[in-house]
Order: structure tokens, then C-alpha cells, then sequence
């Protein structure tokens, strides 16, 4: 097994299975928009890499390819390095790898608009206790 297929992969697997058939072609277009970008800001790989906390312009070139997945871990980092909104860089990156989700969470967010108001720390703990007693629908 290659180098390239080995980091393809562990970093599939890390970052939890396949995306959808339909989500690849959305996926490729959004890393082409990565590499656009930084070839309008005349950054060269390597120089995105090392803003992004990588050592080597290889993953750059592998994640602008659709070769390998953006791991989530990374996104704030490769969103500074490509000098684009840390929120849009997630937004496009949750979209285009889970097109299925993306769609869930607009919907859970139509219903419940306040959503947006609440704090990361209220939300978890609203869902915690939803998870240990489930309402019963009706």
C-alpha cells in the first residue's frame, strides 16, 4: 500500500466513513475553491501548510485534490491559513462531507429557531438530558 492510499485511509477512517456518493463532486469543488484561493493570495502549498501547523506541503496538495478528507480537527487552522471565516470554512466543510446532516441540522434549526441564541454549553446539556429521557411523541 502507497503512502497516499495509507494516509487516505487512516484519515477515512478517523474521520468516520465515506461521504456519499452525491456529497464527492460538491466535496472536489470546495477543495478546488481552497486551492483557487490560494492561488489568487500567490500562497505557494508549503506556505499554507506551515500556517495550518503542518510540516509538509503533501497533506496541502492531498487536501486540494479531494485526495484525502479535511479533518475537522484541522479546519480552524486551514481556515486561517486560507484566510477564510472560521464559521464559513465549517459551514462549506459540514455541507459538502455530510450532505445528509447538513440537511438534518437545517431542519432542527427551522424548528427550533432560538437554537442560534443558546451557547454551545446549553445546547449540550438540552440534548444531554433529552438523551437520558427521551420525550414520547405526542
Amino acid at each position: 500500500m502507497g503512502f497516499r492510499h495509507a494516509l487516505w485511509r487512516t484519515n477515512n477512517q478517523r474521520e468516520g466513513g465515506n461521504m456519499t456518493k452525491d456529497s464527492k463532486p460538491l466535496y472536489k469543488k470546495f477543495c478546488m475553491q481552497l486551492q483557487k484561493r490560494r492561488y489568487m493570495a500567490d500562497q505557494t502549498q508549503m506556505q499554507v501548510a506551515r500556517d495550518a501547523g503542518y510540516d509538509s506541503h503533501t497533506v496541502i496538495s492531498m487536501l486540494e485534490t479531494g485526495v484525502t478528507k479535511i479533518p475537522f480537527a484541522k479546519a480552524s487552522d486551514l481556515a486561517r491559513a486560507y484566510k477564510v471565516k472560521e464559521d464559513t470554512f465549517y459551514k462549506a466543510l459540514i455541507k459538502t462531507r455530510y450532505p445528509d446532516f447538513w440537511d438534518a441540522f437545517l431542519t432542527i434549526i427551522a424548528k427550533d429557531p432560538d437554537l442560534c441564541t443558546k451557547t454551545k454549553d446549553q445546547i449540550n446539556e438540552e440534548v444531554d438530558k433529552l438523551i437520558e429521557h427521551l420525550p414520547k411523541q405526542g
